[in-house]
């Protein structure tokens, strides 16, 4: 990758820096993320990277912390493999101080080498709510293409939300080159 930027496995050793993270980013990233509600503490953290580990390991998804500048600022995510259609999902989040600078286009773009190439992958989604206009940006600008709307798909800290769905198929991915 970049020489400043890279994805480093899940590792529990890192789960006190993560939470670190996104505890100082907790009101921003509330906004869009279910998972960050007010049961969310260290110990879910920590759950969640012996968790997410194992599964790298199994190769049942891969979940990766984003360093930039040898500093960590956020994670992404090739959630659960679907092994029979050989399709999965990303999901993503980066700190305020990592934002605008094409980290995450950098980061999918590497994720999706990844989803196509070593793990033989031939669909792969991001779901955005409709209101996440930077979330929405990632996949616009990597070339995926636009679906459809699922409506009222996501219960968000108390409140519907509709999803847009992109799409990427490994031979679109592999004709639009490297990032």
């Amino acid at each position: 990758m970049d020489a400043d930027l890279e994805l480093r496995p899940m590792d529990p050793d890192q789960a006190d820096e993560l939470y670190a993270l996104v505890d100082a980013n907790r009101e921003r990233l509330r906004e869009w993320l279910p998972w960050l509600g007010a049961d969310y503490s260290l110990d879910v953290m920590r759950q969640y990277t012996w968790d997410r580990a194992a599964d790298n390991r199994k190769r049942n998804s891969f979940t990766a912390t984003i360093w930039l500048r040898g500093r960590i600022c956020g994670a992404i995510s090739l959630h659960q493999i679907n092994q029979r259609n050989r399709s999965s999902s990303i999901g993503y989040w980066l700190s305020k101080e990592a934002e605008g600078q094409g980290v995450m286009v950098r980061v999918c773009g590497k994720l999706l080498d990844l989803a196509f190439g070593e793990y033989g992958l031939h669909r792969i989604e991001i779901r955005c709510a409709t209101g996440n206009l930077r979330s929405k940006a990632i996949p616009r600008r990597l070339g995926f293409t636009e679906e459809g709307l699922l409506r009222q798909a996501e219960w968000l800290h108390g409140r519907w939300v509709d999803l847009r769905v992109f799409a990427m198929l490994s031979g679109e991915w592999r004709a639009a080159g490297p990032v």
